[in-house]
Order: C-alpha cells, then structure tokens, then sequence
C-alpha cells in the first residue's frame, strides 16, 4: 500500500513553458543550418533521448540528428513545405501532447499532419519522442 506521500503524483516541471518547448521542437525540423539543427537537438532531448516513429526509433544525438536530416531533405529542403505546431499542445506531469501539420509554403491546406507525445526527463529535455502521423 503506497503512503499518502508517495501516492502524490510527481510535481510536473515547472521551468517548462510547453508552447515554447513546441516551438523550438518544430522549428527544429524546418532548420536548414547544420550546426543550429545539432544545437537544438541537444537543447531539446536528453543524451540518451528516443524518437520513436512508425518505421523505427532514433536514440542518442547522432541518431536523432540522422532523423531530422532525412526528414528535412525529403519535406522542407525544396523549399514546398514548412512544419508548423497545432495550437492544442497540452501537458500532464511530465508528458506533453501537441499536434503539427506540414503545410505548403505558399499556403493551402495542410498535406501532412500527425501528432507527438513527449516524456520529459527531470531536466525538462525529452527522454522520448512517439510520433503518430495521420
């Protein structure tokens, strides 16, 4: 039987602002400079942190930064689209659910979107990323 103590749930971190957190996690996936995207990996995810996605998972910075490459040059590098966060980011302890759309750069509907679920380490960085595209 847990006491009252440790039925508490965890204090949620509250240094995190999650839209900003949203913002700079979108952003990285638009970013075209080499080193300003390696940057914001580590700002954004634990060493050890984990993207998991429909055709596999991506651990630690090097993986991670192999993810957001492919991902870059196959939707962003032309040039045709950027990704941009939903407005329905929500935070529960240390979990965040947002949604993003990958939308024509001239605008227009959206032709891609999905959503993320992000568990947050004690430091506020990510320990997982699970991706769920629509």
């Amino acid at each position: 039987m847990l006491s009252p103590q440790q039925a508490q749930p965890a204090e949620p971190h509250p240094a995190v602002d999650v839209q900003e957190l949203i913002y700079r996690y979108v952003s990285l996936w638009n970013e075209h400079d080499p080193a300003l995207r390696r940057q914001r990996i580590e700002k954004l995810w634990v060493p050890d942190g984990a993207h998991f996605w429909r055709l596999g998972e991506e651990r630690g910075y090097a993986a991670l930064e192999a993810r957001v490459i492919r991902s870059y040059d196959k939707w962003i590098a032309a040039g045709k689209y950027v990704f941009q966060a939903a407005a329905d980011a929500v935070r529960q302890h240390n979990g965040v659910r947002f949604s993003w759309l990958m939308v024509p750069t001239d605008g227009g509907a959206p032709e891609g979107r999905g959503s993320e679920v992000l568990l947050l380490a004690p430091d506020g960085r990510i320990q997982a990323d699970y991706q769920f595209p629509a």
